[in-house]
């Protein structure tokens, strides 16, 4: 569970380990349920039963319902972030550097698709307050995909024109895989959707995968030993 830092939800508890191990609970609980029913149709109490916690005990972690709420949201995000940061790290550097970061992203999206659909579905009811603190969070990880591209971009001239524009493209692409998985699912296995998608992304950013890129290699090796045979 991500610390939450930038909106602070109030609490009675004054043990910080115990305030993050509860509201984990709370957030998992409510995340099946809110799935399930919406969230205007999901009750505190639901929640609270859910989590093995009564309604009142649940109060001494949160305020409010709308806590709730932006406690999914806010985790859903920072796991965004966190999968991009651990991609970074499983690459040594350069161009795979943001292969491995949007291989990352989007297996992330994958495995959390009634998340990600969650938090579209429902983010618009998050008070004034709370809204700004996500996407606060969510320009935090903008910062992280800029660095990445601007990295990446000594190494490749990067294909689109404004840096902003990529950064969008590279944190909103993914979520293809929730919004079209009514169709993909039935037509598509799971990597082939991964493949495709990173390959779109990586040349659409004028990159290219590590595949792409041994396969040219190949062709190339090729066309020269054939010119090396006919001289």
């Amino acid at each position: 569970m991500a610390r939450h830092g930038i909106r602070k939800v109030q609490t009675n508890i004054k043990n910080p380990q115990k305030v993050e191990e509860q509201r984990s609970k709370i957030v998992k609980a409510a995340i099946q349920i809110v799935i399930e029913k919406g969230f205007h149709e999901t009750s505190v109490r639901e929640i609270a039963n859910a989590a093995g916690l009564t309604q009142g005990t649940l109060y001494n972690y949160i305020r409010s319902k709308g806590d709730i709420l932006y406690l999914i949201c806010d985790e859903v995000v920072s796991a965004y972030v966190r999968a991009v940061e651990t991609g970074i790290a499983r690459a040594p550097e350069g161009m795979s550097r943001v292969e491995s970061a949007v291989r990352a992203l989007v297996e992330e999206v994958y495995q959390q698709q009634d998340l990600v659909l969650l938090v579209y579905r429902e983010s618009h009811k998050l008070d004034h307050r709370s809204l700004k603190a996500v996407l606060t969070r969510m320009e935090q990880s903008f910062v992280v995909l800029e660095n990445l591209l601007t990295e990446a971009s000594k190494e490749t001239p990067l294909a689109v024109k404004h840096m902003r524009v990529a950064i969008n493209m590279l944190s909103y692409f993914p979520t293809l895989l929730v919004m079209r998985r009514w169709d993909l699912e039935r037509h598509v296995p799971h990597h082939e959707v991964v493949d495709d998608l990173l390959g779109f992304m990586l040349r659409g950013f004028g990159f290219e995968s590590a595949s792409a890129g041994k396969q040219r290699k190949a062709r190339n090796a090729g066309v020269k030993a054939h010119a090396v045979g006919e001289s």
